[in-house]
């Protein structure tokens, strides 16, 4: 369906924006700020991480789950990340 396309094509776009702007980031801010599903996020940050444009940061314990971990990413280098990913 072309909408669903235009419809994901943008929401990519703002993904990419609010990791962007956000700097220093989890997964679940993206997904709060955009609204964007989950897995869209999870396999948007992978390909990311594979050409340098985030690196993890920190990894804190999870408050919701025991013996579960929380990847903190940043950008990093925000030139680059706006012509690459955006």
């Amino acid at each position: 369906n072309l909408y669903t396309k235009r419809r994901r094509g943008y929401v990519l776009y703002q993904v990419a924006k609010a990791m962007r702007i956000s700097g220093k980031f989890c997964v679940d801010e993206i997904i709060m700020l955009t609204g964007a599903d989950k897995s869209l996020v999870y396999r948007f940050v992978k390909e990311c991480l594979s050409k340098g444009l985030l690196e993890i940061q920190a990894k804190l314990p999870s408050s919701h789950k025991k013996g579960c971990w929380i990847n903190i990413y940043r950008v990093t280098d925000s030139d680059r990340f706006k012509k690459e990913a955006l």
